[in-house]
């Protein structure tokens, strides 16, 4: 049998540092602004607003305004280039209950200039639609799905608007309440629905809608129930999902995963540097993908990787930012602003040098308004929320232009994985085969990680018998497992982490004992890891995976003379 004695042992796990960078950090120049005044209406056309500075460039307001103000609104780019405003929530002191908006506005570049268009005919009777989701069809018309009405009750509706008309039509049923959701138009024409919630729960639920049959079909579910979340079209076709969660940042989640249409499936995308929601995500000109801020106001940026199916590190933004808007302009550069944090404040990344520099200031602090790049390259700003009510006022700004590059994107400010890949040095130690001086070795290195003497304290293992296939054991508690036997962990961080022992790779005095072993995590397979005892040492060997940290405390043989390891699943403080 295996004796499990005393066995420890402590293995260098790649430490990440970020350094905080403010300002110029990131380079770029200071902004300035001047007054802005606005009548008690919320307005700011005229000649009583003048624009904000920066240099030569500045964002102007638009002639005309919006007929209603709204935040938490669609906005959407029309083929001959106007631009589209549709429901969101709005605000009056009349009324008890805050009203969510039927309303649509089309505004002309041209002119600056609003229309206003034929109210949905959402019939509720609360009726409205604040957070849902819209895409513009190959065919010209609009699709809405879903959003909360003013009884503050998701929809399970759908509408058709078709411009040529100015009418409305009622669209399929989707699968379910749901507001708070993404639409990806796909290359054929087809709009995935993604996630969203039911005010219940986050869903997993996808969908797709055919213009062609006017439709909505049930597609393959993703792992993780989200809302509040980003969703990208990746260049070969795929969708990247990151983050979400209902309200607060203690509801997000760091998990991401993939949708290939053409095969129906969810695969995972690993997990961000942190959890997310209320965050922008935008696709950089080389097929990368930025993700920016969240909910607490987060200034971290990240860059996913398709290719490596890897996230990075990039330059953090100069202020935090969360519930805030962003584009991609015409020169691939990426524009955000406002947001809770600094309402008025924009600012530019540049993906060939992974840097942040400040853009012009707004006329109007916002958050959760919208912003979209229009034909001409300007981005346009509508709606949101100020620090004492929304706006009608709607302003613009034309980047000045920088010579488009080509190649791949760069990753500023020291960007690196945010889970690395092991070296040689973390699978191995060369140290003396004196027991207790490699053992002090480690743990001087597992500190240094956020680890403690008291977090490697295990209970006794419980032994998997012949026949079972995975043993489910508390946190803390090592399993005896045989090959391709497993363990999992009923806890809330490590639910649906199963890890399975494959192979006994070494045990030598020479290389120390070496096993490799399979993760699964929420149903994904997420690859082998080796868990290494080095020469000399004792165990646990261990490694971090996601939140919780896997280790190998030591092998034996069951009375059969079967190959047997004892793993443990755990979590410091816990």
């Amino acid at each position: 049998m295996y004796d499990f004695g005393v066995m420890f042992k402590f293995i260098t796990l790649p430490i990440f540092i970020f350094a905080l960078l403010i300002g110029v950090a990131c380079g770029g120049s200071t902004a300035t602004k001047e007054s802005v005044s606005q009548d008690d209406d919320g307005g700011g056309g005229g000649e009583s607003v003048t624009a904000s500075q920066y240099g030569d460039v500045v964002f102007t307001i638009a002639k005309g305004e919006m007929s209603d103000r709204r935040k938490d609104h669609v906005v959407l780019l029309m083929p001959d280039g106007k631009v589209m405003v549709v429901g969101g929530r709005s605000s009056s002191a009349t009324q008890q209950r805050v009203p969510r908006l039927k309303s649509a506005e089309l505004y002309d570049p041209a002119t600056e200039e609003w229309t206003y268009l034929a109210e949905m005919i959402n019939t509720l009777s609360a009726a409205g639609r604040e957070s849902p989701a819209g895409s513009v069809l190959q065919d010209g018309r609009i699709f809405i799905t879903g959003g909360q009405n003013s009884s503050n009750d998701p929809l399970k509706t759908s509408e058709l608007y078709d411009l040529k008309t100015d009418t409305w039509t009622k669209g399929p049923k989707p699968l379910t309440w749901i507001q708070r959701h993404t639409h990806i138009l796909l290359a054929d024409g087809r709009v995935i629905i993604i996630g969203g919630t039911d005010d219940l729960s986050q869903l997993k639920k996808t969908a797709v809608f055919d213009p062609a049959t006017d439709t909505i079909t049930k597609l393959a579910e993703m792992t993780t129930g989200r809302s509040n979340h980003t969703a990208t079209l990746l260049l070969d076709g795929r969708i990247l999902v990151a983050g979400g969660g209902k309200r607060e940042l203690s509801d997000a989640t760091d998990t991401a995963e993939v949708y290939d249409p053409e095969a129906d499936t969810w695969t995972s995308a690993g997990r961000m540097n942190e959890a997310r929601l209320s965050h922008t995500a935008h696709l950089l000109p080389d097929g990368k993908v930025l993700v920016t801020g969240s909910k607490g106001k987060l200034a971290t940026a990240e860059v996913y990787d398709p290719e490596t199916n890897s996230w990075y590190t990039t330059c953090p933004m100069m202020i935090g930012r969360s519930d805030h808007s962003g584009s991609a302009l015409k020169d691939g550069r990426i524009f955000v602003s406002g947001g809770e944090g600094e309402l008025d404040s924009t600012e530019i990344y540049d993906p060939w040098t992974g840097e942040w520099s400040p853009g012009p200031k707004l006329n109007v602090s916002r958050n959760r308004h919208r912003q979209i790049t229009m034909q001409d390259g300007s981005v346009l700003i509508t709606g949101g929320q100020g620090p004492e009510k929304m706006s009608v006022v709607v302003e613009y700004f034309k980047p000045d232009p920088v010579e488009t590059q080509a190649g791949p994107t760069e990753l500023g400010c020291g960007g690196s994985l945010v889970v690395k890949e092991e070296t040689e040095e973390d699978k191995y130690n060369a140290n003396s085969p004196d027991t207790d001086a490699a053992h002090s070795d480690r743990f001087s290195e597992i500190d240094d990680a956020g680890l403690s003497e008291a977090d490697l304290v295990f209970a006794d293992p419980i032994i998997a018998g012949p026949d079972d296939d995975v043993i489910v054991v508390p946190l803390k508690t090592p399993g005896t497992i045989r090959i391709d036997q497993g363990i999992g962990s009923p806890s809330v961080d490590a639910t649906g982490t199963i890890v399975r022992y494959r192979e006994l790779i070494a045990n030598s005095e020479t290389e120390g004992i070496i096993v490799r072993v399979n993760l699964r995590n929420g149903g994904w397979d997420m690859g082998d890891m080796e868990l290494v005892i080095g020469p000399g040492e004792t165990g646990p060997g261990v490694k971090k995976f996601a939140r919780v940290w896997i280790g190998l405390v030591g092998i034996g043989t069951d009375e059969s003379g079967e190959a047997t390891a004892t793993v443990v699943v755990f979590e410091p403080g816990k």
